[in-house]
């Protein structure tokens, strides 16, 4: 037996999906499921959580962006972020060691013992 492939959606197509739901008319959540061509229990869940997926969709700097990641340390996110503009301004090379190195740099300083 083989395994479904994962299919991530973008914010965008859950909120298609919210809305043609909500135009579909009343029938069970498993025949809502099959016409829409998903299932029963992605739409259970998109439309349990339809706030959050709202929200998303409008505070979204990319709308086709598929999962939403945020990093442990805010203060580093935002430093590293400044120093990475900061570097592309001067068009110096950017390579993963230096953006490792910068990160733990800003995440010693941050941190207050």
């Amino acid at each position: 037996m083989s395994k479904r492939k994962r299919k991530d959606r973008t914010a965008e197509e859950k909120l298609e999906l919210i809305d043609k739901f909500k135009a579909l008319p009343s029938c069970s959540m498993r025949e809502s499921a099959a016409q829409l061509g998903v299932n029963r229990g992605f739409l259970t869940n998109i439309l349990k959580n339809e706030d959050s997926v709202r929200k998303e969709c409008a505070t979204q700097d990319s709308p086709q962006r598929k999962r939403l990641r945020h990093g442990k340390d805010k203060d580093v996110e935002d430093g590293l972020f400044q120093w990475f503009q900061k570097m592309r301004a001067k068009n110096a090379p950017i390579h993963l060691t230096i953006v490792v190195y910068k990160s733990r740099r800003i995440g010693n300083g941050s941190r207050t013992h």
